[in-house]
C-alpha cells in the first residue's frame, strides 16, 4: 500500500472517509437527478446532529468561496448545465463530490477505546453511504426513497 493512502497515519493525520469522491459522469448525473427529485433523505442525514458533530454543518462557505457542503474545494463555480442557479438545492447540486472525512489525533488512535469510537463513526456514516448508493443505483421514478423500511 502506498504510504500516502494509509488511513492510520502519525502526526494526527489518521482518517476515515466515505461517500462519492469524483464519481463518474453517469453516477454524478444520477445523484443530481435524485437531488432534483427528492433531496429530503440526503438533507435529513446531513443535518442529523451526530453527523454534524462528526463531519460539520452542511452549508456553503460564508464568504462564498468555492467549497463543497463539507468544506472541500470540489464544487462547480456555477450551476450545473440546465439547472437554475437559484434552485433551492443548488448547494448540493453544485458538488462534484459528496464525500466526508474525519481525522483522528494520534492520542485518539492510541486510546484503548479507539475501535469502539471508530465503530460509532461508521454507524453514523452508514445512512449516508446507503443513500448515495441508492442515488447511484436506483431509478429516480421508482416510487421508493430507498429507506430500509421499504426494503424489508
Amino acid at each position: 500500500m502506498d504510504p500516502k493512502t494509509r488511513l492510520i497515519k502519525p502526526g494526527d493525520e489518521s482518517l476515515i472517509a466515505a461517500g462519492a469522491w469524483c464519481p463518474g459522469r453517469d453516477e454524478l448525473s444520477s445523484i443530481r437527478n435524485h437531488i432534483l427529485h427528492s433531496p429530503d433523505r440526503l438533507r435529513e442525514i446531513l443535518s442529523d446532529p451526530e453527523f454534524v458533530t462528526n463531519f460539520g454543518e452542511p452549508r456553503p462557505h460564508p464568504e462564498g468561496k468555492r467549497r463543497s457542503v463539507f468544506g472541500r474545494e470540489d464544487e462547480l463555480k456555477t450551476a450545473p448545465k440546465g439547472i437554475d442557479k437559484h434552485h433551492k438545492d443548488i448547494d448540493l447540486l453544485k458538488c462534484r463530490s459528496l464525500a466526508v472525512s474525519r481525522t483522528f489525533t494520534d492520542k485518539q488512535v492510541l486510546n484503548s477505546d479507539f475501535i469502539e469510537q471508530l465503530k460509532s463513526v461508521v454507524r453514523i456514516l452508514r445512512p449516508f453511504v446507503y443513500c448515495l448508493n441508492d442515488m447511484i443505483t436506483l431509478p429516480v421514478d421508482d416510487g421508493s426513497d430507498g429507506s430500509e423500511d421499504e426494503i424489508n
